[in-house]
Order: structure tokens, then C-alpha cells, then sequence
């Protein structure tokens, strides 16, 4: 069966802390359930180093911008979990989705296949 796209949007107010559910990020929290960062498109690319020699890294693009950044494992890095819902079905159920700093605020429609939403969990109360 084919993926399908969706249009997402940023859902505000979402101050909700990942560790309460034992992860370090909402991103670790994308990737412990089964996503990958490289289900995004990427590729090398050929950076310099400030020692002035040159290194090939691995960046991918966001889903929002379509600008590449790299995505190393550590934090800070250029990616977050972003919450985000599906635009006309309202923001009662959330999804996260790996987007970079400035779109984790943006309130431009993304489109992105669906296989990328992870459904955020459900508040603590």
C-alpha cells in the first residue's frame, strides 16, 4: 500500500517534557519508535572544519524549509520532535515529526508522507 501525504501544522503550547516519559528528546522519542533519520531525504556533503581541513557529513532536509542540516546523534543539533497535527482534523491528537529549529515555530502547512508522524503520547495528568 502506497504512503500518502498529509498537510501538518505546528501545534502551540506544547511544553510538555520528554523525560517524563524517559526519553532525553521529543527526536529520541521519534526515533525509539522505530523512525529513522534517515527516512528523510539526505545526502554527504563536503564541510570545512575551523582547523581548515575538509570532512564529508551526512545532512538532511527538513520537511518544512527543505534545507539541509546536519543531524550528528548529539543535542544541540540542528533538528527538534516537533509537535505537530493534521491540518482539519484539530489538535486532539498530536503526532511528533523531526524538523529543524526555525520550523519547530513556523506556521506554514508541511507536507510529509504519513509514515513519518509518531502519535505523541497521551498528557499525564
Amino acid at each position: 500500500m502506497a504512503d500518502t501525504n498529509v498537510i501538518v501544522l505546528n501545534a502551540h503550547d506544547t511544553t510538555s517534557d520528554p523525560k517524563e516519559y524517559g526519553f532525553d528528546s521529543w527526536r529520541d522519542y521519534w526515533e525509539a519508535h522505530g523512525h529513522s533519520r534517515n527516512d528523510l531525504k539526505h545526502h554527504r556533503k563536503n564541510v570545512e572544519l575551523k582547523n581548515g581541513k575538509h570532512e564529508f557529513v551526512e545532512v538532511y532536509q527538513c520537511l518544512a524549509c527543505g534545507k539541509y542540516f546536519q543531524w550528528d546523534g548529539e543535542l544541540p543539533d540542528n533538528f527538534d520532535g516537533c509537535h505537530v497535527y493534521i491540518k482539519g482534523k484539530g489538535q486532539e491528537k498530536l503526532y511528533i515529526l523531526p524538523l529543524c529549529h526555525a520550523c519547530n515555530h513556523c506556521d506554514d502547512e508541511i507536507e510529509t508522507p504519513s509514515h513519518l508522524l509518531e502519535p505523541a503520547p497521551k498528557k499525564k495528568n
